[in-house]
């Protein structure tokens, strides 16, 4: 015979484990943290996409100046050079009438260069002006000289303005195109600033963020 003894679990016995006690406004400091963390998230995001609007306007702005600078120094450049073909023209004319046309071309030619050059010196920066005011300077000189082919006398007119604009007039047109390459160059010593300007800017942006 065995005697089967059955030990009965004593719940009364076990040790019972202490609960984790929480703190009591724990969750809502978590809550506040994160929340603040968001904030500033959304504050640096909207710093960033302000400044990028801004620095994008500045581009734009700077780029269109660039390219009406550009467009009024080729005016120029181009004014110079038909200014001399036109008195060419003026010099091979058959009559008196043909003549006067081609002086009106000369006038209107000229008027058009001053106004690109006078457009010109709206779009670059007082500190490069003097390079500009000594073009305008040589400019008129040009125009002077051009003119006084008018006045030579029609009997001998050909030859004395065709060596007229062979020597004098070539000589200082020669001149006057490598001041407006200078100018050209100052042009883009601007626009090669507010590139470096723009440059700087996307790096305070990316060190503040």
């Amino acid at each position: 015979v065995f005697l089967i003894r059955t030990h009965r679990l004593d719940l009364i016995s076990m040790p019972v484990l202490p609960r984790t006690s929480r703190r009591p406004g724990g969750r809502p400091f978590l809550l506040a943290g994160f929340g603040s963390l968001l904030l500033l998230m959304l504050v640096a995001g909207g710093y960033a996409l302000t400044t990028l609007e801004q620095v994008r306007a500045s581009d734009l702005t700077e780029r269109d100046i660039h390219l009406r600078r550009d467009h009024a120094l080729d005016r120029v450049r181009s004014g110079i050079y038909q200014s001399a073909i036109i008195m060419r023209d003026y010099l091979l004319a058959p009559d008196e009438k043909s003549g006067a046309a081609q002086i009106e071309r000369f006038a209107e030619t000229r008027d058009q260069t001053d106004r690109a050059l006078a457009e010109c010196a709206t779009l670059i920066d007082p500190t490069e002006s003097d390079a500009l005011r000594e073009l305008k300077s040589e400019l008129q000189v040009y125009w002077k000289l051009l003119a006084f082919i008018s006045v030579i006398p029609a009997e001998n007119r050909v030859l004395r303005g065709s060596e007229y604009l062979s020597n004098q007039v070539r000589q200082h047109r020669a001149e006057l195109i490598q001041m407006v390459d200078q100018v050209d160059a100052i042009s883009a010593r601007q626009m090669a600033a507010s590139d470096a300007r723009m440059n700087e800017t996307f790096g305070r942006l990316r060190r503040r963020l």
